[in-house]
């Protein structure tokens, strides 16, 4: 515009109206279109450095990378798939629901609940059960933990190692987890973090299979709203705990799981040898449904034919 201005002004033309007087001091004009074109760019770069500034007050870089932001909601649900082999624990989950629900209502601490039982009886189905039916009871999360206490051919898991895996579960960063060479002092710095991370939350937790007390103490949360379930063989002594023993089925619940879990009707079953089936896995849900899926696996067999074998107690004669 500046070029344009100086060679019309020096040209023969003559420009129209206001322009003329341009025309006619057209270095002067030059000189103050200058000065403002300057006092513009200083103006935007003022502008410009301002905007910056206030970007770097406020940074807007992403937390680090599995730390859950104070006041953020714990969601996290890790329970088992619930299964169809549940049966009739309706006086069980009674009481578990009402001992819950009255705590929750009174405002006190929610008290541990151990579920004890003989191998094989469904304890570990029973807790995964109950955790589905009181999910929305603990909104911030649900969480499994298999403590293997008498798997066979594995040790039990150890405290400081369970808590690793569930610190991890709730988004903290493997470098911030506390290790060291004194297990003693790992595992409590460990199971301060995992109070800390369940502070005011409303979470549930099942730690299945536990050896004893001792292995479970230090991954019981501190807040009073958080449920723990506890399965176990053994009566285990707990603080303030709950105990909901689980027992073998009724004989003939036992025979309505076997025909659920066979896949056929009753109609087509002989109930008598039914009975005789169910007994001899003891009424315990896991005997009856290991027979009862390979009755399903193999629709030529009849009920008969399943007793008949030499690998079912008393079978083959």
């Amino acid at each position: 515009m500046l070029v344009g201005l100086v060679t019309n002004a020096v040209s023969e033309s003559q420009w129209p109206g206001w322009l003329g007087w341009l025309q006619r001091h057209g270095w002067f004009s030059f000189a103050v279109l200058g000065g403002a074109m300057v006092g513009l760019a200083v103006l935007l770069a003022a502008l410009s450095e301002s905007g910056a500034s206030e970007h770097r007050a406020a940074p807007t870089s992403p937390p680090e990378e599995g730390v859950v932001p104070p006041g953020a909601a714990l969601v996290l649900q890790s329970l088992p798939r619930d299964t169809n082999a549940f049966t009739d624990r309706t006086t069980e989950l009674e009481a578990l629901v009402r001992s819950v629900r009255n705590s929750q209502e009174s405002g006190e601490a929610l008290p541990v609940h151990v579920i004890d039982g003989m191998p094989g009886v469904g304890k570990t189905t029973f807790a995964v059960h109950a955790g589905h039916v009181l999910s929305e009871r603990f909104p911030d999360g649900q969480l499994f933990v298999n403590l293997n206490g008498h798997t066979a051919g594995r040790p039990p898991v150890q405290a400081t190692e369970a808590l690793a895996s569930l610190l991890a579960a709730t988004g903290v960063p493997t470098q911030r987890i506390p290790a060291g060479d004194d297990l003693g002092a790992v595992t409590e710095a460990r199971a301060a973090m995992w109070r800390s991370q369940l502070a005011n939350k409303k979470a549930l937790l099942i730690l299945d299979n536990a050896a004893s007390y001792r292995q479970l103490e230090p991954l019981l949360p501190g807040g009073s709203d958080c449920l723990v379930l506890v399965t176990s063989r053994k009566r285990l002594a707990a603080y303030e705990e709950v105990v909901l023993p689980v027992e073998a089925l009724p004989a003939e619940h036992a025979v309505d799981l076997f025909v659920r879990l066979s896949g056929r009707s009753a109609a087509s079953l002989d109930r008598a040898v039914l009975e005789q089936l169910v007994e001899l896995c003891g009424y315990l849900p896991l005997g009856v449904s290991l027979l009862a899926a390979r009755l399903r696996h193999r629709p030529s067999w009849s009920a008969e034919d399943l007793r008949a074998l030499p690998l079912i107690p008393g079978g083959g004669g």
